[in-house]
């Protein structure tokens, strides 16, 4: 019997090895031999994945071939071969891959971020109309007034000589801009409960189900370990999508109690309004998008505020010649609106700049080939998982000048729209990038207008970063804030 395992095992190795280092044509792009099982995870698990991928790419060329686990993956940084597939392209790569992990959280592929194409388009109509700038507009009061209560907040910071650590705030910041655009409302508490605990830990929760979904794991790509660890672990994550689920619930149940469908009050109103409640499925769509807007508006926001934040610190004359800029274009005792934007262009451009230097997303969302198609000269067969890497292409030096060094003066003449794609590119990129980008703005503007930032014991804050579904520094930090 033993002999019969140890020889099935040896087998599986054998044939496992023979299938990921196989050509599927003579057009395949090139890249490393891959082992059994594993295939080239192994290679992603000593530094972040997109910095490892971003290193591959240097010995294999900007379009390469991977084994992630059982998955037969290419990973792109040159701009052209995205733009081929991501938007000339688009109908031969509309769907994400299927994994337990991503089954778990998007209702089976059928959400808004992670479902299959036939559910994604129906979902993404009902809301693409809500995040145009036109739109927005009418929006920028809100974002204005959660900007106060930041700035309120860090005050009492410092009127308490207590070092702030940005991550929580931030995340509250977002997440009230959020939960009021689509449901016209911050969170409900309860009696003996406050607005900061009931945030921060729903943000906890979100945390972690980012963990389980995002990172590079063998649960995650390798078939029978993730069938497995999702059986086991749906029951443990419960808990947490149980109580997402259950806070988006209960403001739609609300929503739909109250709805006046001549005076929509916000965008839950509006999807509501677009579904027919008698069907099992459409009942279920405007709590199932509202989750994940919430879910992906909350987090890539609120980490590049928080990155803002760090790099200002350890950038003390770039933030001073930001803050210069702020103050004739404003005054100190100011606020800083969105209709200043345009005036601000050395801010816009420090802003963009961090955003580079930390691509909150920065392979964002993976892609499956729903045919066999040649790309450029590359055979791309069918269910082939395809990987933008967006940190590469905004970290290489074929690309960029020095893109080691903070120099926002790059973007002072150039949009560099070709290579600095945050958000993607193509129908299926971020619905909400606008309203991120306003809320950014927001943010960033009225922090450096308000206070100085220093690290707490006058040396470089650590930058060293992880990934789950976004890039967040790898250690908790805070920082000195002083008035202007």
């Amino acid at each position: 019997m033993l002999q019969t395992i140890i020889l099935l095992i040896f087998l599986y190795i054998f044939f496992d090895f023979i299938k990921k280092n196989k050509r599927f044509s003579k057009n395949d792009p090139p890249g490393p031999i891959s082992l059994p099982f594993i295939g080239d995870l192994g290679r992603l698990s000593k530094s972040p994945p997109h910095k490892a991928l971003f290193e591959l790419s240097k010995t294999y060329g900007k379009i390469f071939r991977i084994w992630l686990g059982d998955n037969y993956t290419i990973v792109i940084s040159d701009p052209q071969l995205i733009r081929e597939i991501f938007v000339k392209n688009f109908e031969s790569f509309t769907n994400r891959l299927h994994t337990y992990p991503t089954r778990f959280v998007s209702n089976n592929f059928r959400n808004l971020n992670s479902g299959d194409y036939e559910y994604w388009t129906k979902n993404r109509q009902m809301v693409s109309h809500a995040f145009t700038n036109v739109k927005l507009r009418s929006f920028a009061s809100v974002i204005e007034e959660e900007s106060l209560d930041l700035i309120e907040t860090m005050k009492e910071f410092e009127r308490q000589q207590i070092p702030f650590s940005p991550k929580n705030y931030t995340k509250k910041y977002s997440m009230n801009i959020i939960l009021q655009y689509i449901f016209s409302d911050k969170l409900k508490v309860q009696d003996g409960e406050t607005e900061n605990n009931k945030i921060f830990t729903l943000a906890k929760e979100i945390d972690k189900l980012f963990l389980y979904v995002g990172t590079f794991r063998m649960e995650k790509y390798i078939n029978v370990i993730g069938w497995v660890s999702y059986m086991l672990k749906k029951y443990i994550f419960t808990s947490f999508k149980e109580n997402l689920d259950k806070t988006v619930n209960d403001i739609v149940d609300e929503h739909i109690k109250t709805i006046d469908r001549e005076n929509p009050r916000d965008l839950l109103d509006s999807i509501i309004m677009q579904c027919d409640l008698n069907d099992k499925f459409e009942k279920q769509l405007p709590a199932m998008i509202g989750a994940d807007l919430l879910l992906a508006g909350t987090e890539t926001s609120a980490s590049s505020i928080e990155y803002f934040i760090m790099i200002m610190a350890n950038n003390p004359l770039v933030q001073q010649k930001a803050f210069e800029e702020l103050n004739q274009v404003i005054g100190k005792g100011n606020q800083v609106k969105l209709s200043h934007h345009k005036s601000t262009p050395y801010l816009n451009a420090v802003i963009k700049e961090a955003s580079r230097i930390k691509t909150t997303a920065p392979l964002g969302l993976p892609r499956t080939a729903n045919q066999d198609i040649m790309i450029g000269d590359y055979f791309i067969p069918k269910g082939t998982q395809i990987l933008m890497n967006i940190y590469a292409l905004a970290n290489d030096e074929c690309y960029w000048d020095q893109p080691n060094v903070f120099d926002p003066t790059r973007f002072l003449n150039n949009n560099h729209s070709d290579r600095y794609i945050p958000f993607g590119v193509g129908p299926r990129n971020c619905v909400g990038s606008n309203l991120a980008n306003d809320e950014i703005y927001i943010a960033c503007a009225n922090i450096l207008l308000n206070f100085e930032i220093t690290s707490v014991d006058g040396k470089k804050i650590d930058e060293t970063e992880v990934l789950d579904l976004t890039v967040h520094p790898k250690y908790d930090f805070s920082v000195l804030i002083n008035s202007r």
